[in-house]
């Protein structure tokens, strides 16, 4: 269904930090926060979010290192890292960047083996109801930080946090389309408006993201014709690259416009000269990645102290900083210092995806019907 969650005004922190506290904060946390241009005192709050039990830190310190499974480049998170260090000295992790196979499938046909291989993993959404079947997920209700996070950010019943929001618009060439007027506002103009034919638009056939949010919103009805005609009648190219390299081919000039493309990829590619903007028709297909930990994982307190860290306005301020990646903390949701493209994004609502039921399943079958083949 469509959430105003991610387009209504959020209450933010009003206490501030004393110079001392200011000071109090390592480097890498102070130097986030000049680089996003906010003043010290957007982190009160932040020593309750990190208190987590004394008896947590002693068992995770003496557990081994908890593995993370994620999406960050290892670059981003070497960033985020140290300060963890520092916070929770002797509380280890290890980081690897990963395939969506190797978070989400090889993970559970591991622990269904009685084997670990991860602690904690990162947007394995599509496969979230896989995790739930098998009852593979930890209770995270009790981490410090969960009640900041944003409404819509976090699974009730503690199952999943929300570690970064992920807005899948339209990626578009900006030499191509100079004039924004003649981009879609609504999903429909796709297959209404000639422009888009002849191999101009191109779609990625990672169809949970996007596909997915507006079969829930605009109904099964909608999708079904909308998908049928966006293939038989404008006849887009079907891009089998991950999403960002298919990304990069606008800016190379392969097509003009793709369906979709993330809102913090085209900021990336921005800073580097491509000729690529970003553009949400309405409603605006929105993933909240979900991070969890592996119930009974042998490192299991150093994954739920990381976990915590990660969600804390630190955790979160350092992930924007180092990677872009848009927060899911209630005190930074909306801030225009976490927003890339609010022309195209204010006053629109959300259509966010809900990872349970059958409806990936039917999506899935959809997608196979129309385009005879599944990712």
């Amino acid at each position: 269904m469509i959430s105003k969650t991610l387009s209504c005004g959020v209450v933010l922190a009003l206490a501030a930090y004393s110079a001392a506290s200011a000071a109090d904060l390592p480097a890498a946390t102070q130097a986030a926060l000049k680089q996003v241009k906010l003043e010290p005192s957007i982190m009160a709050g932040l020593d309750d979010e990190l208190n987590v039990p004394k008896e947590w830190i002693d068992k995770a310190k003496a557990e081994g290192a908890a593995k993370v499974l994620g999406t960050w480049d290892p670059a981003e998170f070497q960033k985020m890292e140290p300060v963890f260090r520092a916070r929770y000295p002797g509380v280890n992790i290890t980081y690897a960047r990963s395939s969506r196979y190797d978070r989400a499938i090889t993970t559970l046909m591991a622990m269904n083996d009685g084997r670990y291989v991860a602690d904690v993993i990162v947007s394995f959404n599509r496969s979230y109801s896989e995790f739930v079947k098998a009852n593979a997920l930890a209770d995270l209700r009790d981490l410090p930080a969960f009640k900041n996070l944003a409404p819509g950010m976090k699974s009730e019943d503690g199952l999943w946090v929300g570690s970064k929001i992920t807005r899948r618009c339209i990626g578009y060439n900006t030499d191509r389309i100079k004039d924004v007027r003649e981009l879609p506002q609504q999903w429909d103009e796709f297959l209404t408006n000639p422009r888009w034919r002849d191999g101009r638009l191109a779609v990625v056939n990672s169809y949970t993201v996007w596909l997915l949010p507006l079969w829930q919103a605009k109904g099964e009805a909608w999708a079904t014709n909308f998908l049928t005609k966006l293939k038989n009648e404008v006849q887009p190219q079907l891009r089998k690259e991950g999403e960002n390299a298919a990304l990069g081919l606008v800016g190379a000039g392969e097509y003009d416009a793709i369906i979709v493309a993330a809102e913090y990829r085209v900021a990336q590619r921005q800073k580097k000269g491509a000729p690529i903007g970003f553009h949400c028709p309405d409603p605006i297909t929105t993933a909240v990645s979900s991070m969890a930990v592996m119930r009974g994982s042998p490192n299991q307190y150093a994954a739920m102290i990381f976990v915590n860290w990660a969600i804390s306005r630190e955790g979160q301020l350092l992930s924007f900083a180092g990677s872009g990646q848009v927060p899911t903390h209630k005190a930074f949701l909306e801030r225009p210092e976490f927003e890339y493209f609010p022309e195209t994004i204010h006053g629109k609502p959300s259509a966010v995806a809900d990872v349970l039921g059958d409806d990936q399943d039917k999506v899935q079958n959809l997608w196979t019907t129309v385009w005879g083949q599944t990712k």
